[in-house]
């Protein structure tokens, strides 16, 4: 309805002018300046690192920092796309086996955080593991706590898969409730805009990214920050 489209255009423009300093897309993107890509680790290194945090794990149960650096360590393994082909048995178990790894990751980071760690890495893993096992609820909610607290500067994998699934959850609640007809926040535009600007700043920032935000911008109404964001790409 015309009622709908003319919310939706308010929105558009309060979205862009609403201040999300938690964000902070202007301060993060400069630190971003000129930021390379750590050399990803080989597989056989990430072996290692899980079998080295495995036994400083059991040496140390309950500490939490030792839990969480376990947690990553599983996580790691487990996106590496190697890990299914060359462990499982039957290339038709892979994925299956690839599942078992992040519960792993999953159940090492449930373990951290009953003893006491916290913050943007404890977070993180939690959004990510839970993603991977299609808790997606779970994953949004963590993500919602990640994303704001990334560090400056931080040109990881994981900062930059939680700023994905973040701005990919704040879309999606948009299109729903325009869909749905129903008013939604302007500051979910703000900080989706704020999200993919970080993002496109990213070493692994990608051309896929900057027009996924140019489509749905334009969708939006909102032609002129579409083409800006497509341009800084």
């Amino acid at each position: 309805s015309s009622n709908t489209a003319a919310r939706a255009l308010a929105n558009v423009h309060t979205g862009f002018t609403t201040s999300d300093s938690s964000m902070d897309a202007q301060g993060r993107s400069k630190a971003l300046l000129g930021a390379e890509y750590p050399a990803p680790s080989d597989w056989q290194s990430l072996e290692n690192s899980l079998e080295l945090k495995e036994t400083q794990t059991a040496t140390a149960p309950a500490d939490p920092e030792s839990q969480l650096d376990l947690a990553e360590a599983a996580l790691a393994f487990a996106v590496n796309p190697n890990t299914a082909r060359i462990l499982a048995a039957d290339p038709a178990t892979a994925e299956r086996y690839s599942r078992l790894h992040f519960e792993d990751a999953h159940q090492a980071a449930l373990q951290a955080q009953e003893l006491g760690a916290a913050g943007w890495r404890m977070d993180a893993t939690l959004c990510l593991t839970s993603y991977y096992l299609g808790k997606l609820e779970d994953s949004a909610k963590w993500a919602e706590l990640a994303a704001p607290s990334i560090p400056v500067g931080d040109v990881s994998w994981n900062a930059m898969a939680v700023l994905d699934i973040y701005a990919r959850n704040k879309r999606q609640s948009i299109e729903d409730a325009i869909a749905a007809k129903k008013q939604w926040p302007p500051s979910w535009l703000g900080e989706l805009h704020n999200a993919y600007s970080i993002l496109l700043d990213q070493p692994l920032g990608t051309g896929d990214l900057a027009l996924a935000h140019y489509d749905f911008l334009t969708k939006l109404g909102a032609a002129g920050k579409a083409t800006a964001s497509l341009q800084k790409a």
